[in-house]
């Protein structure tokens, strides 16, 4: 069975589980760096509100083995979970009134998104660009966001520099910026790895720990991060916001970067982990520039999903002066 093969009985699977009580449709949904991906929406009748599924690692599960029938539940799961979770009104998105309370910011790579930046209100930022959405709270795993286009701010009577001082006043509030040492992300990674394998069965219980009781997936946890460290302290920090949603925004903070100097201990390299987080380095810890950029290099073309890259430059900042640069 074939991509598109998979979709079409992911649908029909979906229409005769609903019946005529829900409307399912598959569309092609343009990501950031031009990425296109098949995404599954459930609506009821009488609904314009509909999260987007994205089947395209569905498909990878179902082609390493993976049941279908366990496919199309966990699908059903999400689609009532998340339209439960959700808080969104369309009438407060048309009133610009209410809808700028809801209005953040992301960074996206500018030459990846030059056809999209045509489209959407817009600042350079570097080699990148400041694009704006409409944060709607409470999906599970995340949020949820509409991205701002030229019609919407048209619609709105209102400009990109209005929409640049609204953002960075909301921003903090809803996203507030969080930096943690790398160890305690990469323990976080870890253990979501263990519960996603858990649950497919791809790893089991160990025999000396109680079935009921999960904690041997935070010892394990514990253990790999252990493995990684090899006996060293991490001193490699990330920034990103509360919500891990796109959190390298969180750059254009008053007064971030200075705060994180504080805590790093001078001044430092920022890698563009992705658009959900940077990675930052002490100059003390950074050998040299060369090999920062393969390990952001090497990170992007294994390890980030093509929509999420935010770029390939590194980026220095400077404490003393406040000056943030590309290396």
């Amino acid at each position: 069975m074939n991509f598109e093969e998979f979709c079409n009985k992911v649908k029909k699977s979906l229409e005769d589980y609903y019946g005529e009580e829900k409307q399912v449709e598959i569309r092609s949904v343009t990501k950031n760096n031009g990425v296109v991906l098949q995404g599954l929406m459930v609506r009821g009748k009488d609904s314009n509100l509909a999260p987007t599924i994205y089947l395209e690692n569905f498909f990878e599960q179902y082609s390493s083995g993976r049941i279908f029938s366990e496919i199309i539940e966990e699908i059903i799961g999400l689609a009532v979970v998340n339209k439960d979770h959700l808080v969104f009104n369309p009438e407060n998105f048309e009133m610009f009134e209410k809808a700028k309370d809801h209005i953040v910011m992301k960074l996206i790579n500018t030459e990846l998104n030059k056809q999209l930046l045509k489209d959407v209100p817009n600042f350079p930022f570097h080699d990148m660009s400041v694009v704006f959405f409409y944060l709607i709270e409470g999906g599970e795993g995340g949020n949820a966001s509409i991205l701002i286009n030229n019609t919407h701010m048209e619609a709105w009577k209102t400009d990109p520099d209005t929409l640049y001082e609204i953002a960075l006043k909301n921003a903090p509030v809803m996203l507030p910026a969080k930096l943690h040492k790398m160890d305690s992300l990469m323990r976080n990674i870890f253990l979501d790895d263990i519960r996603r394998k858990f649950k497919n069965g791809v790893l089991n219980c160990p025999s000396e720990y109680d079935p009921t009781n999960d904690s041997w997936m935070e010892n394990l946890a514990d253990e790999m991060l252990e493995m990684m460290k090899n006996g060293c302290e991490s001193r490699i920090y990330v920034l990103t916001n509360r919500e891990k949603y796109f959190g390298a925004s969180c750059l254009l903070y008053d007064n971030v970067l200075k705060d994180c100097a504080k805590q790093t201990g001078g001044g430092f390299y920022i890698l563009p982990s992705s658009v959900h987080e940077l990675i930052l380095v002490p100059d003390k810890m950074a050998d040299d520039v060369d090999s920062l950029s393969r390990m952001v290099r090497e990170v992007n073309d294994t390890q980030v999903e093509d929509d999420e890259i935010l770029g390939y430059s590194i980026y220095h900042y400077e404490p003393v002066d406040n000056l943030l640069q590309i290396c």
